[in-house]
């Protein structure tokens, strides 16, 4: 696949290289505005200012700007901490003390543009929506994974972010895993007991209960791809028994003798951080250099806010065929509100406000849960000041006075209003009083005396 390609000096020195190098790659000045690439050739400034001038390249002060995940620099007799400074800019890599730069160029280019192809066809365009930098960075990481290796892929990043979706792209676009299926297994869900079976299948008569042999999930697995979800929670000895797996290809079943042969491809996806967990013995170091050959973080919504338009047109659309809109206001609050379970909160939030609009017209503010809304009275009481307090109290007390309501009847009122919120909102009787700043035998007797009230009043 050509790729278009554009090729800058990043000082005057390296005008001939960097001239040679673009009759080399054949770059034609009318592809700059469709280059999928940058190439910065360095000449002879010394170490300092050449990183300095990368970074202000990268930032966009340069004369062609492209995202420095897709900028490549060339560059002769630097030092390696030259050289991993210039990687640590974010550039996509350093080509140095090559004899013919082009070839390189040509050939990671190449991968580029084929892994942006890819991005673009509708199984992963329609499914995993966004275009934010972070989550780019997350498909192209999945999407050169399953195109270009049979490594071992390990999800991280926080619950929510979508892990399951990245697991079934890796499968759907590994070009050698087309026969096999996609085995998940959920960690969480293993019982301590039957999680041998579940993983390793069993013979009959392996334990009490085994009437029959039953193969396990990764069997079902072989010639396709075993998703191990939250692979954090899975018991010690059980990830032995996991490395052995994968360092033989082979396994045997629980009760069993006979060692079968399986080729799978794994992803794992936890959201633990499993290095501290091999810190603290609680996951062997041995299978996690086995699982995280290749390591891709997926964002929290909140690093990718600028996707969360596209997101709820996204679930709405799945959940509604013709369209619905959103007002300016309830999308300017689904944008910037706090997403703890991140994209799967959101679903649900679009959700539960489809369900309940009604009519022709957009999606509107009222239209989200009670519970949210109900928040927001909460923080405005919690953030009101005595004086608000004060004027609200004095709105009521005004609207009872005029309604002919005396003063101990207006006492009365308040305090049944007190004793009635306090129950009805606290977990017990003794949060109740505590919250009324009086003893549970007090506020006893007063609700006793309200429920007679109540009595007589119906008895009248």
């Amino acid at each position: 696949m050509t790729a278009p390609l554009r090729v800058l000096a990043l000082d005057e020195s390296a005008g001939p290289p960097c001239a040679r190098l673009t009759s080399e790659l054949d770059v034609s000045p009318d592809d700059a505005d469709k280059a999928i690439a940058c190439v910065l050739v360095a000449g002879a400034l010394d170490d300092a200012a050449l990183v300095a001038r990368v970074k202000q390249h990268l930032a966009g002060a340069g004369e062609y700007h492209c995202e420095p995940s897709r900028t490549l620099i060339v560059c002769n007799d630097r030092s390696s901490a030259t050289l991993r400074a210039l990687l640590a800019t974010g550039a996509g890599d350093v080509i140095s003390d090559c004899d013919e730069p082009a070839a390189l160029v040509r050939a990671r280019a190449a991968r580029w543009a084929l892994i942006d192809a890819t991005l673009a066809r509708p199984v992963v365009a329609d499914n995993l929506v966004g275009r934010s930098q972070t989550w780019l960075d997350t498909l192209r990481c999945v999407s050169e994974t399953a195109l270009f290796s049979h490594a071992p892929l390990l999800l991280t990043g926080p619950t929510g972010t979508g892990k399951e979706l990245l697991a079934r792209l890796l499968h759907t676009l590994d070009r050698q895993r087309h026969k096999g299926e996609l085995l998940t297994v959920d960690c969480t869900t293993l019982s301590r007991e039957l999680s041998g079976s579940e993983l390793f299948g069993h013979e009959r008569g392996a334990f009490t209960g085994a009437f029959g042999e039953r193969d396990g999930a990764i069997a079902r697995a072989d010639g396709g791809t075993l998703f191990l979800d939250e692979i954090g929670e899975l018991p010690l000895e059980l990830q032995g028994q996991l490395l052995r797996v994968l360092q033989e290809k082979a396994y045997r079943r629980l009760g069993g003798a006979h060692w079968r042969k399986v080729d799978f491809r794994l992803v794992c996806a936890t959201n633990r951080e499993l290095p501290a967990e091999v810190e603290a013995g609680r996951f062997r170091a041995d299978l996690y250099h086995r699982i995280a050959a290749i390591v891709c973080r997926t964002p929290a919504l909140a690093e990718r806010r600028a996707d969360i338009p596209r997101l709820i047109r996204h679930f709405a659309a799945s959940e509604h065929p013709s369209q619905v809109t959103f007002s300016p206001v309830l999308m300017e609050y689904l944008t910037s509100r706090h997403y703890a379970g991140n994209v799967r909160e959101l679903r649900q939030v679009v959700l539960a406000c489809l369900r309940r609009h009604v009519g022709a017209g957009p999606v509107s503010l009222g239209c989200l849960p009670d519970e949210e809304i109900r928040s927001w009275r909460l923080a405005l009481v919690d953030s009101a000041s005595p004086s608000d307090h004060a004027i609200c109290i004095d709105d009521f007390v005004r609207d009872a006075l005029h309604a002919n309501v005396t003063l101990k009847e207006l006492g009365r009122l308040v305090e049944a209003a007190a004793v009635r919120i306090a129950l009805a909102e606290s977990k017990s009787v003794t949060a109740a009083a505590h919250w009324l700043g009086v003893t549970p035998r007090a506020l006893y007797h007063r609700g006793a005396a309200q429920r007679e009230d109540l009595r007589l009043q119906v008895s009248a």
